[in-house]
């Protein structure tokens, strides 16, 4: 069971990328400035924390710190996308759409 939640956490990523490239310029290949951000280290922590927990399956604790993990990196695609693994594993597909459109604008 676990293996199918990722194949549609997967699916449910890339079918929402689709979309947003064509609705967004900057994933259509628009030269805008990109702004790096630099992850400070409580959030960092938290977000290999959010890492671990889920590929142990704890899909509950996993999405709490990335969740606090986001408090103290608010502007961190890569989070955001983990997170949005994590909500389409536990079948949250409306939570985890917005954070994996959040991710997609960040990243």
């Amino acid at each position: 069971m676990r293996r199918t939640g990722r194949m549609v956490s997967k699916v449910a990523f890339l079918a929402l990328a689709g979309l947003l490239a064509l609705q967004t310029p900057a994933l259509a290949g628009h030269k805008g400035k990109v702004k790096k951000v630099k992850p400070n280290g409580k959030g960092k922590a938290m977000g290999d924390k959010g890492m671990e927990l889920y590929q142990q399956g704890d899909l509950d604790g996993a999405i709490a710190a990335f969740r606090k993990a986001l408090t103290a990196n608010p502007n961190d695609g890569q989070i955001y996308f983990n997170l949005g693994m994590a909500l389409a594993d536990k079948g949250n597909l409306p939570e985890a759409a917005t954070a994996y459109e959040k991710s997609a604008t960040l990243l």
